[in-house]
């Protein structure tokens, strides 16, 4: 979380003005495309614990899909994984 605070405490006060720069432009776009993986990767990473059946893989869409097209808070909805958890 270091990377995103030191953003927001820093950074945010002068950003406007080194979004100007065609460098920064550019490695924003690298740092977009980094980010994605990540979390692309984390996703998988986390997936592959998990046994494969089609109950998991359904789940797992499901989830994504709720999160995409819904305005359900995420908070939310992993509370709701949470008790469903519990209860199964």
């Amino acid at each position: 979380f270091l990377p995103g605070v030191f953003l927001i405490f820093f950074v945010i006060r002068f950003w406007d003005g080194l979004k100007k720069y065609r460098r920064v432009k550019a490695s924003l776009e690298g740092i977009n495309a980094a980010s994605s993986g990540m979390v692309i990767s984390a996703a998988v990473l986390m997936f592959l614990p998990l046994e494969p059946n089609y109950i998991n893989f359904g789940i797992t869409i499901g989830t994504f899909l709720i999160l995409t097209f819904t305005k359900l808070p995420s908070p939310i909805l992993i509370i709701i994984g949470l008790l469903a958890g519990i209860l199964i």
